[in-house]
């Protein structure tokens, strides 16, 4: 009979199969399998993404930098210095026509539906996605779309995923681009044609001044004068009483801060003094924070001026300080100062960091230049203008303009003069040659005292302005630009070119000015802006013993002199001598008169 040995690992094997040891091994590969599932989505979800790493539509950017470009022609470029760390990007095109129609992804159709009015989408939609690192910055050279034009009224955009955002950026048309150097690298970028909104214009204010009756509906921001830094962040002088025709007005009121007097002398030592000190610094924007409480303003304007360059991040720092701190709702102003050209498309802005302070500004004031010759078309000031919108927003940009005229001595700072203080330099009648006796029929000439020799009274058509050209003397060289209607008009026009903000008007108020002027800015604020008639005519009337008229001749001021021939009758006749603008008799601004005796036969 055949005996079976029994198997050694047989009570073993059975004590295996009905204990726990089963489960534990069980749970054993499933925590593998747990771990590799782990591991895997690590590797495939963000910030790894592995796959998208791996999608050969991405682009590698490693420390050396590189250049991507779209079929379309759009390019984005990374330097050396723009990377710390490698990453991957890629550009995806929408074409216009599929995202205005809507035909985009889900997370797209908020964007396509979003456009505001003013502006309209003249490129294809760009889409910028990143894998792994953020680059420190990028250079876009957007391709600038057929059928575009005008091109100075051309800007880049961006969807953040909740609105549209204004790119910096300058048109290049001589490369078809827009060229943009960003601190950071967007979502997407789209070229957007723009249109002008209603236009804002800002006026300064003097407790004596009077508003006008036709400005007391406008919608206006008023700028009250007469607050001053001081040492140590503190604010010297006292807010304006302000009238309550201002009060119950539809204005914003925002007093300006400054550190200058109406004497043309700057304190850049205090501004200096206070972006060193940290502590004088944040006494300031709480002094400022607390007189915009205090006074239920609607913000303040900064007019700093002559900060040294070398102070360019201690002034954006303190304007993101003051940003910081200031109540929701309330507005900052920022008055810069005129860029120096290196180049014809290349500025120097010093202390101020143009794009820093349109992220941070409400609204930035450019002061306009004074040159005539830079109004020519394609002049300086079209060249400053093309640079000024690529660095801040067109629609917070706006053009100051004074409405009073200046006088320019050699080695000295301009001084403002009052309208008919800048008339008065052309002086009173004279008579040619000096005799105030003389015969019947006799020719005379008469001129202004003004004047002497070598004198000039230019008109330029480009800017509107007229210039008086004096002799040199032992002070030196002066020159006078007459500011007057035609002139602020034609400044009003670079507002239009370039669907701009508005205008800063000082002085507008003033007593002191082509009277005009006021009209020429109420037209403007209801979008009734047209070229005004500039020349100005010097009238001259002769009246007779009895004050009765008996000659009259209308001369353009650039040619003052008045030819007369004596009457037959004996007597004493009156010269008078008038300016008037845009011929216009009935605003005329009496220049003085004389005597002349004829004599009997």
């Amino acid at each position: 009979m055949m005996r079976y040995r029994e198997n050694p690992y047989q009570n073993k094997i059975e004590y295996f199969q009905s204990g726990v040891w089963p489960w534990l091994i069980l749970g054993g590969l499933l925590l593998v399998a747990l771990f590799i599932a782990l591991v895997v989505a690590a590797l495939l979800l963000p910030p790894l993404s592995l796959l998208s790493r791996l999608d050969p539509s991405y682009t590698a950017v490693d420390l050396g930098g590189n250049t991507l470009r779209d079929p379309d022609g759009m390019q984005m470029t990374f330097l050396p210095e723009d990377v710390d760390r490698p990453f991957r990007v890629k550009i995806t095109g929408v074409p216009r026509n599929l995202f205005l129609e809507g035909a985009v992804s889900d997370n797209l159709l908020t964007a396509a539906s979003s456009i505001p009015a003013h502006l309209v989408m003249k490129s294809p939609f760009y889409q910028i996605q990143r894998r792994g690192a953020v680059p420190k910055r990028a250079t876009l050279a957007v391709p600038i779309p057929n059928d575009a034009e005008p091109y100075r009224t051309l800007d880049l955009y961006s969807w953040n995923g909740e609105g549209w955002v204004w790119l910096p950026g300058q048109v290049i048309p001589a490369e078809g681009i827009i060229e943009a150097h960003l601190d950071y690298l967007p979502d997407s970028v789209v070229v957007m044609q723009t249109h002008a909104l209603n236009p804002n214009v800002a006026a300064t204010y003097l407790p004596e001044q009077v508003l006008p009756d036709n400005y007391r509906d406008a919608t206006l921001e008023i700028n009250p004068q007469g607050l001053y830094l001081e040492a140590e962040g503190l604010i010297a002088g006292a807010p304006p009483t302000l009238s309550g025709d201002l009060l119950n007005g539809a204005f914003v009121i925002m007093p300006t801060l400054r550190n200058w007097s109406d004497d043309g002398s700057v304190r850049a030592d205090l501004i200096d003094n206070l972006l060193i000190d940290d502590t004088a610094r944040q006494r300031h924007v709480a002094t400022i924070v607390g007189l915009i409480q205090q006074n239920a303003y609607g913000g303040v304007e900064l007019d700093y001026r002559g900060i040294a360059a070398d102070l360019r991040p201690e002034f954006t720092t303190f304007l993101e300080e003051l940003r910081a701190a200031l109540p929701a709702g309330k507005r900052l102003a920022v008055r810069v100062e005129l860029p120096q050209q290196l180049s014809g498309d290349a500025w120097d802005s010093g202390a101020y960091d143009w794009q820093a302070i349109g992220r941070l500004a409400d609204v930035v004031k450019v002061p306009t230049l004074i040159d005539p010759k830079a109004y020519a078309p394609d002049g300086q000031m079209a060249a400053m203008l093309d640079w000024a919108v690529g660095q801040v927003s067109r629609y917070k940009l706006q053009l100051v303009l004074s409405t009073r005229s200046l006088e320019q001595m050699t080695g000295q700072p301009p001084r403002e003069l009052g309208y008919q203080e800048a008339l008065a330099a052309l002086g009173t009648v004279a008579v040619g040659g000096g005799a105030t006796t003389v015969g019947p029929n006799q020719p005379l000439e008469l001129t202004l005292s003004g004047l002497p020799a070598g004198a000039k009274v230019q008109f330029d058509v480009d800017s509107g302005l007229y210039t008086f050209t004096f002799p040199p003397d032992a002070a030196g060289q002066r020159v006078i630009h007459l500011e007057n209607a035609a002139s602020v008009a034609r400044k009003l026009q670079f507002v239009a070119q370039y669907n701009l903000r508005g205008v800063a008007a000082q002085n507008l108020f003033d007593a002191d000015s082509d009277p005009q002027i006021r009209d020429v800015i109420r037209r403007f604020l209801d979008l009734a802006l047209s070229p005004v008639e500039g020349q100005h005519a010097l009238v001259w009337h002769v009246k007779n013993q009895e004050g009765g008229l008996i000659a009259e001749q209308i001369v353009d001021l650039t040619s003052p002199t008045f030819q007369w021939t004596t009457p037959a009758a004996a007597g004493t006749y009156q010269i008078i001598a008038s300016i008037s603008p845009n011929r216009n008799p009935a605003i005329a601004t009496p220049l003085g008169n004389i005597s002349v005796t004829v004599s009997e036969p």
